[in-house]
């Protein structure tokens, strides 16, 4: 997994789908205490199916692509420095991943 991970900081932005392909957004990497995190809105929350999310980011410099099935394991209240009233933050864990080729 340490190579998904590594291929997100080489991103810094990615886009966050739900599993049933509903809703998606795209979102800077943010990271805290090692764990790879992404604040979601409250829309995107209420259309997780199983807390179940995908992810999927471009890196242009080696036309390589990565898409990610990820589990929300947990939302919490985070010390970030914007204004999240509307939004939660999630930490996510990675189930499985594959990086190709475009």
């Amino acid at each position: 997994m340490n190579e998904a991970y590594a291929f997100l900081k080489e991103c810094k932005v990615f886009f966050v789908i739900t599993d049933n392909n509903i809703f998606a957004i795209k979102k800077p990497l943010m990271e805290l205490d090692d764990d790879l995190i992404v604040s979601i809105d409250q829309d995107f929350y209420r259309h997780l199916n199983n807390n179940k999310i995908r992810i999927i980011a471009i890196d242009q410099v080696s036309n390589k692509w990565i898409k990610m099935n990820s589990i929300v394991m947990e939302d919490f209240e985070a010390n970030i420095s914007r204004d999240l009233t509307s939004e939660k933050v999630i930490k996510m864990e990675i189930l499985d991943y594959k990086i190709s080729n475009y």
